[in-house]
């Protein structure tokens, strides 16, 4: 019975706030300032949109947020004393975070969180994660990674068959995401 009510409460509500807490506690340290910085007034899917491009604007609106994303870059990289390295590390960090950050949302539905993500990615063997770093991953690794999120209680399983490939790719992103966020706090760790 006891284990019952702590896979329970692992479940509720409460549970699930304090795993998408952790992912902003570490938008509080110095590497996650243009990402807590950032206002809400943007649109997250055209910034997540721009992420996936590489920051690439095109339009006249994408130079427009572009424009306020680059005014919390010098914001950050003058609070937080970075060099050029730091702040290339810290953008990395930013990229990865917008793109979890809207998987996640455009997954709720879905319960996806940080924690599902970050449990695809672990499962997957190095050459998998370096081919997620590089933005592409196998059929047979979107596979296991979408078996590891199940398994860490993402609920994409109850996706019908033929309505997966939207949830896929927005599985990737979020893969992408964290990936690019946990390389960016080894390297700005180390730097």
């Amino acid at each position: 019975m006891s284990v019952f009510l702590v896979l329970a409460a692992m479940a509720s509500p409460v549970a699930q706030q304090g795993r998408i807490e952790d992912v902003r506690l570490r938008d509080k340290t110095p590497i996650g300032c243009i990402y807590r910085t950032l206002g809400r007034s943007i649109d997250r899917d055209q910034l997540a949109d721009l992420a996936r491009r590489g920051f690439d604007a095109k339009t006249n609106e994408e130079k427009n947020v572009m424009r306020t994303v680059g005014m919390r870059i010098s914001a950050c990289e003058r609070s937080e004393g970075w060099g050029e390295k730091r702040k290339q590390i810290a953008i990395r960090y930013f990229s990865g975070r917008v793109l979890e950050s809207n998987a996640r949302y455009r997954l709720k539905d879905h319960g996806v969180e940080t924690a599902h993500f970050e449990a695809a990615l672990a499962a997957l063997d190095d050459s998998a994660k370096a081919a997620v770093a590089q933005g592409s991953i196998t059929g047979a690794d979107l596979g296991v990674a979408w078996n590891a999120a199940v398994a860490a209680g993402a609920g994409i399983d109850a996706v019908p068959e033929a309505d997966r490939k939207p949830v896929a790719e927005l599985l990737m992103q979020g893969l992408v995401g964290v990936s690019n966020m946990a390389a960016a706090e080894a390297a700005y760790s180390a730097s």
